[in-house]
This record gives structure tokens, C-alpha cells and sequence, in this order.
């Protein structure tokens, strides 16, 4: 016996539609045969039932997720943790931070101060300012949030931290942390997973 070739998209597009409207395979074979020039066996229609009927459990599962009020609670309260991390990391001024715009400054960061002065930094001194505000949320705060639940979420929106430590790129790329931690701060929305969020 021949083997049936692929469905193609409309076959596989009318077949579902049947399942979707509780037609009974024989009524959804008939109807292949119709509309379609190749003959489908009863086996083929029973096996595109089964992939029906597993994406439809997948889907329901999904859409459930999306639509239930307790895990839109969870991410709502989850966004607003990452959100503050995100904001503690970028105090003292570490959220003004831009390149120098012309060439009389030696160094090529500026950063505002208090009363709006803008004052020389290099990279060093962004990366020091990073790690003093890091010391001073883990102090408060501890480091469980920001090593599991932050990092993992950070790492999908700075590309340069993959594969590697904290510590480590934050003397290599200070500035460019900085300013992806702005666009985080503006954005209030976290891709990638962690360990709290990773069933949602």
C-alpha cells in the first residue's frame, strides 16, 4: 500500500476546521475526498486527529495561562520586582550616564549630578558606580532576587552576559549595561524566564 504524501496546508486547514466544529472523521474523510484530489486513508485522518487533539490541550493550557487572574497577578507583582532591581541598580546618577558630545571632554561618559551639573566619568568609574549600587541592593535586599530572578531575565535582553559572570562584563561593558538597564526601566516588561516565572 502506498504511503499517503504530506497534507498540505489547505488539506490540514479543512481537516481541523471539521474537528473544530465536532464532525465525525468519516464526515471529514468524505469531505477531503471532495476537495482534494488525493485520496486520504481512514489512518490518515485519524492520525491528523491526534495531532488536533494534543495542540488543542496545548493551546488550552496556554490561553489559560494568559487569561487567569492569579498568574496575571504573579507576573504583574513579578514585572514590578524586576522593575525595582532595575531601578536600584541605575541610582546615583547611573541612569543620566550618555556619551561625551564633543571633544574638549577628556573622558568619554558624562553623568549629571544632583543639581543637574554634568560631570566627567570613564569607564571605570560607571563600573564602580554599578557595583556600589549592587552592593547597596544586596544589602537591603539580599542577592537571592537579583542572581535568580534577575539575571536570568537580563541576560535575554543584554546578549553580553551569556556565558559569562556579572563581574565580568560589568569591567568589560559597564556603559552598555547602563544604558540597556535604561531601556528596561522605560519598558517595564521582561523577556526570558527564571525559576518563578518558568511555569506561567
Amino acid at each position: 500500500m502506498g504511503k499517503n504524501p504530506d497534507p498540505s496546508w489547505e488539506e490540514l486547514e479543512l481537516i481541523f476546521k471539521g474537528f473544530s466544529e465536532n464532525q465525525d472523521e468519516q464526515t471529514i474523510r468524505e469531505e477531503i475526498q471532495e476537495s482534494m484530489s488525493v485520496p486520504k486513508s481512514k489512518r490518515f485522518i485519524c492520525q491528523r486527529k491526534l495531532h488536533f487533539d494534543v495542540a488543542r490541550k496545548v493551546l488550552q493550557v496556554a490561553i489559560t495561562r494568559e487569561i487567569d487572574p492569579v498568574i496575571i497577578e504573579q507576573r504583574k507583582h513579578h514585572f514590578a520586582q524586576l522593575a525595582d532591581i532595575t531601578k536600584n541598580l541605575l541610582e546615583n546618577g547611573v541612569d543620566t550616564i550618555k556619551i561625551a558630545c564633543h571633544d574638549l571632554i577628556e573622558s568619554e561618559y558624562q553623568i549629571a549630578q544632583k543639581d543637574g551639573a554634568l560631570s566627567e566619568i570613564d569607564k571605570e568609574g560607571i563600573s564602580n558606580e554599578l557595583e556600589r549600587n549592587l552592593y547597596n541592593l544586596c544589602l537591603d535586599q539580599g542577592s537571592w532576587d537579583f542572581e535568580n530572578l534577575f539575571l536570568p531575565h537580563f541576560s535575554e535582553e543584554y546578549t553580553g552576559l551569556k556565558g559569562k559572570y556579572w563581574e565580568q562584563v560589568l569591567e568589560e561593558n559597564p556603559y552598555e549595561i547602563a544604558a540597556s538597564l535604561r531601556i528596561l526601566a522605560r519598558r517595564a516588561t521582561f523577556g526570558g524566564i527564571c525559576p518563578i516565572c518558568k511555569d506561567w
